[in-house]
């Protein structure tokens, strides 16, 4: 339900149902779709100084359903270089740069509900606008309340872009040069170390060639004593691929 009372232009209530902003004292309110003629509203701001390429921006903003007729999940942020308002209501089609999950319908009257995201700086960006930015046939919505206007009003507050901390880098992995796999349930097994994060995938190869292992932890059954051979692969988002080539010997008694 609405906090107060459910009155068209109550103060602080932007356009329908009464709430205060999340912080400070003002918040946005405009329609994001309406089902007469698919008219749109959307605020842009231009950004006090542009975005640097290749940075990693930490992006998030804030809705609140106004308690409109309809209720929807279209809710987007694109960065531009250059300003996207014009004179024509016309929709703006194209893919946010942060958006809420699809089929994510946001009917919550009483609470903020946060949109994040982190976005990849090409460089140059100095304008971010909010709106609705998808195809009529992509809008998930339903009829939310008995309020006989038509449109999915909603409130935004707390818009941020801020620079993410940068993530350390992760731990190269590494392989021994020995394991004894002979059920004392020490070495027992022959795998990477330092993996966290990383996805990969061995193959070991005998002193002929044969591949006789391609996984991720090899236990060395029906596996004689010898020297083997591997080739290690690991990958990671953000990070450079990692290849290993060694051997390594494999003990039982």
């Amino acid at each position: 339900g609405f906090v107060g009372v459910p009155l068209w232009g109550l103060t602080p209530s932007g356009q329908f149902g009464f709430q205060y902003p999340r912080t400070g004292i003002a918040f946005a309110g405009f329609n994001f779709w309406d089902s007469i003629g698919d008219n749109r509203e959307y605020i842009e701001v231009k950004l006090i100084q542009p975005l640097d390429s290749g940075i990693h921006y930490c992006v998030e903003f804030w809705v609140n359903n106004s308690g409109a007729q309809w209720a929807i999940d279209a809710f987007g942020l694109v960065f531009t270089k250059d300003s996207l308002i014009t004179i024509e209501a016309t929709p703006i089609i194209m893919n946010p740069d942060i958006e809420n999950p699809s089929g994510n319908i946001i009917t919550d009257t009483l609470n903020w509900t946060k949109i994040n995201g982190t976005y990849l700086a090409k460089g140059g960006e100095q304008f971010i606008t909010i709106g609705n930015f998808l195809n009529e046939s992509d809008i998930h919505k339903f009829e939310f309340s008995t309020i006989p206007n038509g449109n999915a009003y909603y409130l935004v507050d707390d818009v941020s872009v801020i620079e993410c901390e940068p993530k350390p880098p992760l731990k190269a992995p590494k392989l021994p040069n020995v394991f004894t796999p002979n059920g004392d349930g020490i070495n027992d097994v022959f795998e990477a170390q330092n993996t966290e994060g990383w996805q990969f995938q061995m193959q070991i190869y005998n002193r002929w060639g044969v591949k006789v292992y391609e996984g991720k932890q090899w236990e060395g059954k029906n596996m004689a004593d010898g020297v083997y051979y591997y080739v290690f692969h690991a990958w990671a988002d953000g990070e450079k691929d990692v290849w290993l080539r060694g051997s390594v010997e494999l003990i039982k008694n």
